[in-house]
């Protein structure tokens, strides 16, 4: 039998557990059958990066919403090209301090010296929960150069990356967009051409709603290596919180992820035979359910009265086995 499950956002803020960090720290005392003192703990404290100090004493009087990782100063300039800059003559600065050799002709516009192509990493940090994060993305975000992270990355996710990591916020929300995806894309291309290693932070997966294709293509086209790691998306995040199974034996033996909205002029494009063929996705959500199948609804709170009155017209349809989630942070 059936079930729907609306999503309001890609990646939900799930129950927040311990990081990585602490989980192995805690892990060694309890081998080494130590106890904690208060000397140790402030010992432990005193190595942690400033940037982490900083977050947790922000967070500590303010809640996700209020941090300083989405504040306006978070995007850096305005123009892709002077982002772009400011990250080179930071990293200059930084060559010339470690290896007075490394300086170059203030006139030159090429990277730092010994530096070729960079490379970029399209992670998908899962549902906000630092422990569902994989161990893969927690060292790329240990090695980064430059990243730029999405609104749905949770703080306590971003309080992870390394200190002298460039940080910039690329986030959107329903009806703002700190950057336009043309430059976002323009600043992938721009950093790796200098040499960058990029670390692109994105809730959930970056291949499931995530736009991470787009970016992937915009990169193989001018010749830049990247790699992708997956996250646990919104549908298996908020399943497993809420102890709803996507399959089941006996009545689910398949989940079809849908949109709950489509970018502007996609349906005018369906109509004329360009791009997807979908002009309607709540039409189309309602033509994918079935008796077998689990749907999940991405991004589906804007819509969501349009999507219950087209359900109620499903006389089949199990109105118990429901549940809508608002998951935007």
């Amino acid at each position: 039998m059936t079930c729907a499950l609306t999503l309001a956002a890609a990646a939900p803020r799930v129950a927040a557990t311990a990081s990585p960090l602490a989980a192995a720290s805690s892990s060694r005392r309890r081998r080494l059958g130590a106890t904690t003192t208060d000397a140790a703990a402030a010992a432990v404290r005193r190595r942690r990066p400033a940037r982490r100090r900083a977050a947790a004493a922000a967070a500590a009087a303010s809640d996700d919403d209020d941090s300083h990782y989405y504040s306006g100063d978070a995007r850096g300039p305005n123009a892709v090209e002077d982002v772009v800059e400011l990250y080179l003559a930071r990293a200059r600065a930084t060559a010339a301090d470690s290896d007075p050799s490394s300086i170059v002709d203030p006139d030159d516009d090429g990277p730092p010296r010994g530096r070729g192509k960079g490379r970029v990493y399209l992670i998908g940090t899962g549902p906000g929960d630092p422990g569902l994060l994989t161990l893969k993305a927690f060292h790329l975000m240990q090695t980064a150069d430059v990243v730029l992270y999405d609104r749905l990355v949770a703080p306590a996710i971003l309080d992870m990356v390394h200190a002298d990591a460039r940080m910039l916020y690329v986030g959107k929300q329903a009806g703002f967009h700190t950057r336009t995806q043309d430059e976002i894309e323009a600043m992938l291309l721009g950093f790796a051409e200098v040499g960058a290693t990029v670390v692109r932070l994105k809730g959930g997966d970056p291949l499931v709603f995530g736009r991470g294709g787009e970016e992937m293509e915009a990169l193989m086209a001018r010749g830049h290596a990247l790699s992708i790691v997956p996250g646990v998306t919104a549908a298996a995040g908020v399943g497993s919180e809420l102890g709803i199974p996507l399959t089941h034996r006996g009545a689910a033996t398949s989940v079809r992820l849908l949109t709950g909205h489509l970018r502007e002029g996609a349906a005018k494009e369906a109509a004329s035979g360009e791009g997807n063929a979908v002009a309607d996705p709540i039409d189309f959500a309602v033509t994918a359910a079935d008796l077998d199948t689990t749907l999940v609804v991405y991004m589906g709170l804007g819509t969501l009265p349009s999507l219950a009155g087209k359900v109620r017209s499903i006389h089949w349809f199990p109105y118990d086995r429901v549940g809508v989630v608002n998951a935007d942070p």
